[in-house]
């Protein structure tokens, strides 16, 4: 007997029913996986927990804690998922992302849904880890305009104090800030001109920290539709809660066009 036995391929091999395995469908699927549902819950999540600990920070009673709070969450959650679905957590940033060529149309389709639910659970969250009374003083760290009313602050001076403020230009102002925020994400994260093409989520979370900081105390610091919606949702605190939608989703626009436009490697820009 000839010991010259071939060994069985692994498209010999047969399924429980007895026929070849379909590789080419298998990959097909492992793709679906990592390309579609695999992204979409990095996003689910990362909102969530995002949402949980900037609610949650509104208790440290203090701006420059919460700004810290607010950047280093979002830096520590994109640079643990930006090379699964790119750590937006934010639906104006999905949004921006796909306008620069970064991102496919399905995975905004998925994205967007499942940052507000990931935002509202984690809104809640926040609601089952503190009491009525103390809950309603933060307000359930729903974004507040604070234009033109008496400070809800951190301190005597910031309680006594108005802001010159209107709730137009606190939309002018959230419109700014998240364009730089944006901006920030995509020339850091989506533009290919970087060594070694390599991403850089720590500047998410520096571009958070400093317009949370420059905006708190007048326009509310919202940037993110998502928790705004989120934290509004479980609070039912809705004070001026269109400039939360509208400011980012311009900045997203503003700063995706430029990308698109002028500031984008060859690869995204559309002139030159």
């Amino acid at each position: 007997m000839s010991g010259n036995v071939r060994k069985a391929q692994k498209d010999d091999l047969p399924t429980d029913r007895g026929r070849p395995r379909d590789y080419q469908k298998e990959a097909e699927e492992e793709n679906l996986w990592e390309s579609i549902i695999q992204p979409a819950f990095a996003e689910f999540i990362g909102t969530l927990c995002y949402t949980f600990v900037v609610c949650l920070a509104v208790t440290a009673q203090d701006v420059f804690q919460f700004a810290l709070a607010s950047g280093f969450g979002i830096a520590a959650l994109c640079i643990s998922f930006v090379n699964i679905s790119g750590g937006h957590f934010n639906p104006a940033v999905s949004l921006a992302t796909f306008v620069s060529g970064g991102l496919h149309v399905i995975n905004l389709l998925t994205y967007v849904p499942l940052q507000i639910i990931g935002a509202i659970l984690g809104a809640a969250f926040v609601k089952g880890v503190i009491y009525e009374p103390s809950y309603t003083e933060i307000k359930g760290g729903a974004n507040v305009f604070r234009g033109n009313h008496l400070v809800n602050g951190f301190n005597d001076w910031m309680k006594v104090n108005n802001w010159d403020t209107s709730p137009i230009l606190g939309m002018i102002t959230e419109t700014i800030l998240s364009t730089m925020v944006i901006m920030a994400y995509l020339q850091a994260n989506v533009d290919d001109r970087r060594a070694g093409k390599k991403k850089d989520p720590m500047v998410y979370g520096l571009a958070i920290a400093s317009v949370t900081l420059a905006s708190f105390y007048t326009a509310g610091a919202g940037f993110n539709p998502a928790v705004s919606f989120g934290s509004a949702i479980v609070s039912q605190v809705w004070d001026a809660h269109y400039i939360y939608w509208v400011g980012p989703m311009a900045g997203a626009g503003i700063a995706s066009l430029l990308f698109r436009i002028l500031m984008g490697d060859e690869e995204h820009r559309l002139l030159c």
